[in-house]
Order: structure tokens, then C-alpha cells, then sequence
């Protein structure tokens, strides 16, 4: 299902209202496939619901580095302690995926907040990366086995 800017609130209502999230930016571009973004704040964390070509996606980002943002699968996996970071959704980029993103985000809404905080953000991010080099390396090592 593709959600139009039109019906943008679709992906992000009732979170925002158990939350009590606050908008602090909105684009949207119609030469661009009617691509936007709708980023919203919270005290440690900021969350990013993206269309970009029917692809709809949420990434979360501390504060402390607003240009440093994760997509809620990898956060998703860390948190859950997966093998893996970066494993393929068959959900990824639908409708389904921004709702489970929300429940998510809803259910570990402390911990991230607490993995994104000042105090936190940069041991997070460490940890983060070392994992998904981890995986990159395994990833083109098993090609050439």
C-alpha cells in the first residue's frame, strides 16, 4: 500500500499520541516521486519516517548526532541481540514495516532512549558499526568461499 503525503498522518498517529511525540520537520518533494520525510523529537531521540520512490522507511537517530541515523530494524536487532544487524525485512519498506517499527518503538521506548542519551550515544554507536563491519566482512568473505 503506498501512503500519498496526503495521508502521511497514516504512519505515525498513534504514536505520536502515546508518546506525546512533537513534530520539528516536514519536506516534501514532487519532482522527486513525491518523496518527504516527517521527523519527529522526543527528550533523547529523534525518529524519521521517509517515502522515498513508495519506499517507506523509519530511522531513529540520538540528539547528540542528528546526522546519524539508523534504520529501526538495525536498532530492532541490536536490542534483541541478533546475529545480525542488517538482515532483509520481508516486510521492509511497506505499510507493515512502518507499523512494526511503531510497536517497536513503543515497547523499547526506554531502552532506546536510554542506548541514545548523551551518556550512551557514542558507546552505542560504537558497537553498532563493530557489528555491522563484522557483518560486512563475513558477508564478502562467504562469496568467495
Amino acid at each position: 500500500m503506498e501512503i500519498q503525503f496526503e495521508d502521511r498522518h497514516l504512519l505515525y498517529d498513534t504514536l505520536v499520541k502515546e508518546l506525546l511525540l512533537s513534530k520539528v520537520g516536514e519536506t516534501y518533494s514532487q519532482k522527486a516521486m513525491g518523496n518527504y520525510t516527517i521527523t519527529f523529537f522526543t527528550k533523547e531521540f529523534l525518529i524519521m519516517y521517509s517515502c522515498d520512490r513508495s519506499q517507506l522507511t523509519v530511522n531513529i537517530a540520538s540528539n547528540n548526532a542528528p546526522d546519524d541515523w539508523y534504520n529501526s530494524v538495525v536498532l530492532k536487532n541490536f536490542i534483541m541481540g541478533s546475529d545480525k544487524l542488517n538482515i532483509a525485512d520481508p516486510n521492509n519498506f511497506s505499510l507493515r514495516s512502518v507499523w512494526l517499527a511503531n510497536d517497536f518503538i513503543k515497547e523499547n521506548f526506554n531502552k532506546l532512549s536510554e542506548l541514545l542519551n548523551q551518556k550512551n550515544y557514542k558507546n552505542t554507536r560504537s558497537q553498532i558499526i563493530a557489528k555491522l563491519k563484522e557483518e560486512s566482512k563475513t558477508n564478502s568473505t562467504a562469496g568467495h568461499a
